[in-house]
């Protein structure tokens, strides 16, 4: 079982080597993640390699296999390189009202800043 962060890295790992043919770079991960660090990127791919759903191979730029034996799906990832994601969640999954609600809190996070 993955967490979601996990999940949408997952998803999105397997995107872009569908569509690339090599990984993308570790910064092309935290932009899709929102993350502003390269090294939270660093532990989920350990954590992903521990689990069985990737490989990575030593001494070689952007070389990430995905070896799950449940393909994630493909259908819901943005085709850009920086998806929209919220706690985990792809934005475009929410219905409107937790969209507004997420909204909503951020803007009040920003007034009282």
């Amino acid at each position: 079982m993955l967490t979601p962060k996990l999940k949408n890295l997952l998803e999105y790992l397997a995107c872009y080597i569908k569509k690339h043919g090599y990984a993308p770079t570790y910064e092309q991960m935290a932009d899709a993640m929102l993350l502003s660090s390269k090294s939270g990127i660093a532990r989920m791919v350990v954590v992903l390699e521990k689990r069985g759903y990737i490989r990575r191979i030593p001494n070689s730029a952007r070389a990430i296999e995905i070896i799950n034996k449940e393909p994630p799906s493909y259908n819901d990832i943005p085709t850009n390189s920086k998806g929209v994601y919220y706690k985990g969640i792809s934005i475009k999954q929410l219905n409107r009202d937790e969209l507004l609600e997420i909204l909503t809190r951020l803007l009040d996070g920003f007034r009282t800043n």
